[in-house]
């Protein structure tokens, strides 16, 4: 998508390593070496919230947190939750002087989700005409990736056989 122009959007990117991995104590060069093949984004926001709310978006859906996103690897506490404070602190940290950098832009991700839509379509809209837009049809789209897959369909179906 980005050689014909398109625009990308990732869950995930190098931010969450630097974040994540600074964290727990991995030194940023190394991180940054490991992903410096990756193109700098044009646009990456940062969803802040407090991490007790944090907490309670996470076990809305489940009764826990995960062993490694409460930190615990870490040893810090034996307590999950002050472990997942502590972790989120260190991130939060990593994550504002991402901000002061230039490098990514901090959303108040606090509110409806209706609100946060609101603030991030706002954001990307200094970068992308969203009116200008048109979304490709689903079926259009599979067409499109089917034909461009360098998968060689005949070896997968010779091997079933």
């Amino acid at each position: 998508m980005l050689e014909v122009g398109g625009i990308v959007i990732c869950d995930r990117y190098k931010f969450t390593a630097l974040a994540r991995d600074g964290a727990r104590g991995v030194d940023a060069d190394i991180i940054e070496s490991n992903y410096s093949f990756a193109r700098e984004p044009d646009l990456t926001l940062y969803f802040d919230i407090p991490p007790e709310i944090g907490y309670n978006r996470i076990v809305t859906g489940r009764p826990s947190l995960k062993f490694y996103e409460a930190g615990m690897d870490m040893g810090w506490t034996h307590d999950p939750f002050e472990s997942y404070k502590i972790l989120q602190g260190k991130i939060k940290a990593i994550y504002d002087d991402l901000v002061e950098r230039d490098r990514i832009v901090r959303v108040d991700a606090l509110g409806t989700v209706t609100e946060v839509h609101t603030r991030v379509r706002e954001l990307i809209g200094q970068l992308v005409n969203l009116s200008a837009i048109e979304p490709i049809d689903e079926n259009d789209r599979l067409a499109e990736m089917i034909r461009m897959s360098s998968f060689d369909w005949g070896a997968f179906e010779e091997r079933e056989e």
